[in-house]
């Protein structure tokens, strides 16, 4: 089985789309969220509490995967996620339509 912490927050969005395997944990606080992380072989950490994003990450030794909505990432610990051979995902571009759209109307 492979274990996701991740916000309760998404649970409503991914719950039900999980593939079979999917073991899913999900976190309201930090604290929660620090309690959990060791488990996580995928971790889903998206909080606005940018040192305790990066607390829990270093918490989560086994986590091989990192997946975030954050294109800006420069407060993450990379040397020890890519010492421990992490793989990230993040959100670069998940806003450029939104983006554009908006620029577009402020120059109209």
């Amino acid at each position: 089985m492979t274990t996701l912490v991740a916000s309760a927050l998404l649970k409503p969005l991914i719950a039900d789309r999980l593939p079979a395997g999917i073991t899913p944990l999900w976190f309201e606080t930090k604290e929660e969220a620090l309690t959990l992380a060791p488990q996580a072989d995928i971790g889903w950490f998206d909080m606005h509490d940018k040192p305790a994003m990066a607390a829990t990450i270093m918490q989560a030794e086994k986590m091989v995967w990192l997946n975030t909505i954050y294109a800006g990432l420069d407060e993450l610990p990379f040397d020890t996620m890519q010492a421990r051979g992490v793989r990230v995902t993040n959100g670069a571009g998940l806003s450029a339509i939104t983006i554009s759209e908006y620029v577009l109307m402020g120059m109209l």
